[in-house]
């Protein structure tokens, strides 16, 4: 089980309960007591000393007794030893799903960054590279349609298939309201089981076919 960051308000020290530490809690821990310091006026000589006892696992705070004022920067050592390869494999098997293009995006840049000052964080044309590699096939399509891979400028790039794929999920939203709205259509003793895939199918067509006009 994964440990939790618990803290009432930003006027209050954030904790680290005593389960799994993993690099996304120890982003939202950094982040919190960032927060923290700024709200509390703590000046940087303090930082370690006001957070240092914040953990709730007891192994670690008889480590942190022992070695006292020598702490510096062992956020690192709490994790598993092959977290950086654990989180590049993530990395490099995110796929964009039923996901929103956006949504897909975020997720795998906030991985990303989580990896930060390590040799394995991507730079801008591996996260490019990625992401086209790992979109909806349909919307692949779409983007090689309109030549989006001539787009060299990966911000220009991100906007369009960002947009391409908004249009896109309106469309099937339409379609999907469409079928829902043909399958009232049957009577209430109808059986799910006489809808066959034959007739799905052509309900699909017909629905997208009234899209389109």
């Amino acid at each position: 089980m994964n440990a939790m960051v618990k803290q009432d308000c930003p006027e209050h020290c954030p904790v680290i309960t005593s389960e799994c530490i993993t690099p996304e809690i120890l982003c939202h821990f950094e982040n919190a007591v960032t927060t923290h310091f700024r709200v509390k006026n703590i000046p940087e000589e303090r930082w370690v000393s006001t957070v240092a006892f914040n953990m709730e696992d007891l192994l670690v705070i008889d480590w942190l007794t022992i070695i006292g004022s020598k702490l510096l920067h062992i956020c690192l050592g709490w994790l598993k030893k092959d977290w950086k390869h654990m989180m590049h494999h993530e990395l490099f098997t995110l796929e964009q799903g039923l996901k929103s293009f956006e949504d897909f995006t975020f997720k795998f840049r906030l991985k990303n960054a989580l990896l930060i000052n390590t040799s394995s964080q991507l730079d801008e044309m591996h996260t490019h590279h990625q992401l086209e590699s790992h979109m909806e096939k349909e919307l692949a399509m779409d983007c090689a349609m309109v030549k989006l891979y001539l787009v060299n400028d990966f911000d220009k790039w991100l906007e369009a298939v960002t947009d391409l794929d908004e249009k896109r999920q309106h469309q099937l939203a339409i379609i999907a309201k469409e079928l829902a709205h043909r399958n009232d259509r049957y009577p209430p003793h109808a059986s799910i089981l006489a809808v066959t895939p034959t007739a799905l199918c052509v309900s699909m067509t017909t629905a997208v076919k009234d899209v389109e006009d």
